[in-house]
Formats: structure tokens, C-alpha cells, sequence
């Protein structure tokens, strides 16, 4: 799974929230989606969203994400570019009321999930 991590200050309204968990998912993945194996083709359900609210103390930008993906060649050249598109989905889908920044990192990934199947249940 792909990691997205949406930090949010607390005057970001619960509708402008909706909206990005909503929709970020297909708009990373069709930003990120490019040639190149299992770790190039995303599709909206592989990506994990994970929403925290700013402390207080905290200073920046309204809304902050960042996103942890796969690197791959056709990624690591334009990655400023998919930054920016991804940037600009999201104010075109909440408007400009809140400051948003993106922070796109892209990486070698090593995971280790566990999957939990309880007695009478298939691993579907």
C-alpha cells in the first residue's frame, strides 16, 4: 500500500476533509501511475490514507501532505511536476480557502504486513 499522511489544521472544515479522503486516492494514483511493474501501476485502493490534526504549536500550511511512494525512473524525473499536479487537484477540489502543500517521497519500499484470519473467515 502506498502511504499518504495528511496533516491538517483544526480550521480545515470536515467537508474539505471529506472531499480529500474521497478523491486523493484516485488522484494519486493517476498521478503516480506510470510504465514499469507491480510498484508503477497504482490503482486508488492501494492507497492509505491517514489523517492528523495539527497541533496547536504547529506552523505551515493548513493542509500538509505527504506521500510515500515506490521509486522508479519515470517517477524520480518529473517528481516535482507530480507534486505540483497532485497540489493543484487538491485546491481544485476544496478551493483556495486553506494553504496546501505536497511532499512527494519516493523510495525503495520494504513491507511487512500481517494479515489476521479469524477462525471460520478466508483470507479474501
Amino acid at each position: 500500500m502506498l502511504q499518504t499522511v495528511i496533516f491538517h489544521q483544526k480550521i480545515v472544515s470536515d467537508a474539505a476533509l471529506d472531499q480529500i479522503q474521497a478523491n486523493l486516492p484516485t488522484i494519486v494514483a493517476d498521478v503516480l501511475r506510470v510504465p514499469g511493474g507491480n510498484l508503477a501501476l497504482l490503482e486508488a485502493q492501494q492507497i492509505s490514507l491517514h489523517f492528523i490534526e495539527a497541533s496547536r504549536r504547529d506552523v505551515g500550511k493548513n493542509i500538509h501532505v505527504l506521500i510515500y511512494a515506490g521509486l522508479n525512473d519515470p517517477r524520480q524525473a518529473d517528481r516535482t511536476n507530480r507534486a505540483k499536479k497532485i497540489r493543484e487537484e487538491i485546491v481544485t477540489l476544496i478551493g483556495d480557502e486553506y494553504s496546501v502543500d505536497v511532499r512527494l517521497y519516493l523510495q525503495y519500499i520494504g513491507a511487512a504486513e500481517e494479515v489476521i484470519v479469524r477462525q471460520g473467515e478466508s483470507e479474501e
